[in-house]
C-alpha cells in the first residue's frame, strides 16, 4: 500500500488485506450522529485484535476529539477530512505498518 500513488488504489488494496480496518464516514453533525458514532467506534475497538478505525469527517465539520478519552493514535484511530485523499492514504499506510509490526494496539490497552 505504501508504494501505491493513487489513494483510492491503496483503498482498494486496504480492503483486501486490512480487512479488520473501518473506514467510517461522519456527515450527519446532530447529538444523536454522534452518539452512534462513538457507540459504533467503541464497540469496533472493543473485539481483540481491537479494529482500526479512520474516521472521515466532512471538510467544513470543526476538529474535535471523538470523545473523552478516544483520541487519534498512530496506527489505530486516525481522523481525515473526506476531500483529503493524502491523508486517508497515509492512514490507511499507518494502521497497514502497525499490522505489520505486529505492534501491540496501544488505544486498545
Amino acid at each position: 500500500m505504501a508504494h501505491a500513488h493513487d489513494p483510492e488504489v491503496v483503498l482498494a488494496q486496504a480492503r483486501v488485506l486490512l480487512p479488520d480496518i473501518a473506514v467510517i464516514t461522519l456527515h450527519r453533525p446532530d447529538a444523536q450522529a454522534e452518539r452512534e458514532r462513538l457507540a459504533l467506534v467503541r464497540a469496533l475497538r472493543s473485539f481483540d485484535p481491537p479494529t482500526g478505525i479512520i474516521l472521515r469527517r466532512d471538510p467544513h465539520e470543526p476538529a474535535r476529539p471523538i470523545s473523552p478519552g478516544l483520541a487519534p493514535v498512530q496506527g489505530a484511530v486516525h481522523e481525515v477530512r473526506r476531500a483529503d485523499l493524502d491523508a486517508l492514504h497515509h492512514a490507511l499506510v499507518a494502521v497497514g505498518r502497525r499490522r505489520a509490526s505486529c505492534n501491540i494496539d496501544p488505544a486498545a490497552h
